[in-house]
């Protein structure tokens, strides 16, 4: 296993990569956005009545006419009679839709989500920014993929303390990689030296031998890592990958400390790759190739649940294709100066002026673009557990309101019902997180569980897009304002 940075050459990296960054980025290395969501005084109770009600379940019908008390942060009585209880705050939801609070099961809440050509130092600023964006868009918890694990364990230890800007956040902490294999390849090409070596170190379990695979587990459970995430892909053709039988080590030792595996896998070749190894969660799912009737019979077989981030993969290929733009809630969410740099990236800047590797890797998401969604369609139809994901904030990939669009191409795209789409992002999710032992009662409104919903100003029955109309969020039972005394575009 690689030696850990010393703390004295960590902190020189550091200064290294802030004074090349003012020489290269500009003066906004630094976030200094305020949040954009802010958790109120949970009050005594709250009463939310005369809503229309999605408890988050698709095969559950929505309800009319209904109440909801929240009492210490659950969701203790539904009626379709009125519910009085005084010095409760009342809230009347007539004309409105509640649904569960989103779970986002991929993002990366340490990630700056700016153009490659602009750069940003990551901070507590920034992180409570990403949280808050999250909040702002209805997102009320998140899984983190993918950040140091030393700094995510302490702001997540922070901002629960705090509990004002924050989602609920699990995380997995550094993927275990393959030395020099994704993600380390594309950062090498995208930092320079010692900032991109600093960088691989703290993002990427990089794998030299077998040993190594279980002391990273080890460290990263121990420093609160919620899954095992691995990765079995190859960003661009070509790189190392996990082998089966180093992804089978993986499972089998994070079994034997309580823990799960996800990998990361973008072709029919890596799904078998992490099937044959035992795995049974995959993100990104089949995104850079076509995929057999015989492998989804064989997921089916193996229960296997898949969080695709379309959205992802839609938004790179947007941006080589020169055809980028962003939405309402994107320009609320996205900072003046990072909208500003997408809205006017550099005039030299061409798809063929770039890494022969990294054009082949373009030339492929954009050959695959629609089989991707072809392929979750076919799973869907197979009866395969599909998750609603963003890797948000990443390039073009805004946090928050990516999740919408990822609901959005699940009813556009690949053959959801309005109700199974927002089931993806609430009830499964909160089921899956059940499997992986963690807090019960998330994605579903019902008597018992936790107080995440969200109030709608329109029904996503109509439309899907009525997801972005929110009139409110409450999270763990708390209030989150969202306009009052906050900085908007």
């Amino acid at each position: 296993m690689t030696l850990r940075l010393h703390s004295s050459f960590r902190l020189y990296t550091r200064l290294l990569l802030t004074f090349c960054a003012l020489l290269t980025g500009g003066c906004s290395l630094f976030s200094s956005a305020p949040p954009l969501a802010i958790k109120g005084d949970a009050p005594t109770a709250i009463i939310i009545s005369n809503t229309v009600l999605f408890n988050g379940n698709a095969d559950e019908p929505v309800s009319k006419g209904q109440s909801i008390l929240i009492r210490n942060g659950q969701i203790e009585k539904i009626s379709q009679q009125e519910i009085i209880l005084p010095g409760a705050e009342v809230i009347d939801a007539q004309g409105k839709m509640v649904m569960p609070g989103l779970i986002d099961m991929h993002v990366h809440t340490h990630s700056p989500g700016t153009p490659t050509w602009k750069m940003r130092v990551p901070n507590d600023t920034l992180v409570d920014r990403n949280l808050s964006a999250f909040l702002y868009s209805g997102v009320t918890t998140v899984f983190d993929m993918g950040a140091p694990i030393n700094d995510i364990q302490k702001s997540v230890k922070r901002v629960t303390e705090e509990d004002k800007v924050n989602p609920r956040v699990f995380y997995a902490g550094p993927m275990i990689s393959k030395r020099d294999g994704h993600p380390s390849f594309m950062m090498k090409k995208s930092f320079f030296w010692p900032a991109s070596s600093f960088a691989v170190s703290q993002l990427v379990g990089s794998v030299d031998s077998n040993k190594d695979i279980p002391e990273y587990i080890d460290e990263y459970k121990a420093k609160g890592a919620s899954l095992t995430k691995v990765v079995i892909d190859q960003i661009p053709l070509g790189i190392p990958s996990l082998s089966s039988e180093e992804a089978a080590i993986a499972v089998k030792h994070s079994e034997s400390v309580g823990l799960k595996v996800g990998a990361h896998v973008g072709s029919e070749a890596d799904m078998i790759t992490a099937l044959d190894a035992g795995i049974d969660y995959f993100v990104h799912g089949v995104y850079r190739s076509s995929i057999s009737d015989q492998t989804i019979t064989r997921m089916k077989a193996a229960n296997v649940t898949v969080a695709p981030t379309l959205i992802v993969f839609n938004q790179m290929d947007r941006i080589f294709q020169q055809k980028l733009t962003f939405g309402k809630m994107d320009k609320e969410i996205l900072e003046t100066d990072i909208l500003d740099a997408y809205d006017n990236p550099p005039s030299d800047l061409e798809l063929k002026d770039l890494d022969a590797n990294v054009q082949n890797y373009a030339h492929e998401v954009n050959v695959f673009n629609e089989l991707k969604f072809d392929n979750v369609r076919r799973m869907k139809a197979a009866g395969i557990n599909i998750l609603a994901a963003s890797d948000s904030p990443n390039v073009a990939n805004i946090a928050g309101s990516s999740l919408h669009d990822e609901i959005r191409l699940l009813v556009e795209k690949c053959g959801f019902t309005p109700e199974e789409a927002v089931a993806a992002a609430t009830y499964l999710p909160g089921r899956h997180l059940e499997k992986l032992n963690l807090t019960p009662g998330l994605g579903y409104i019902t008597e018992g569980a936790k107080a995440d919903l969200v109030m709608l100003d329109g029904d996503f029955r109509e439309d899907i897009n009525n997801t972005r109309k929110i009139s409110m969020v409450i999270a763990g039972g708390k209030i989150v304002e969202r306009n009052s005394g906050i900085a908007q575009r």
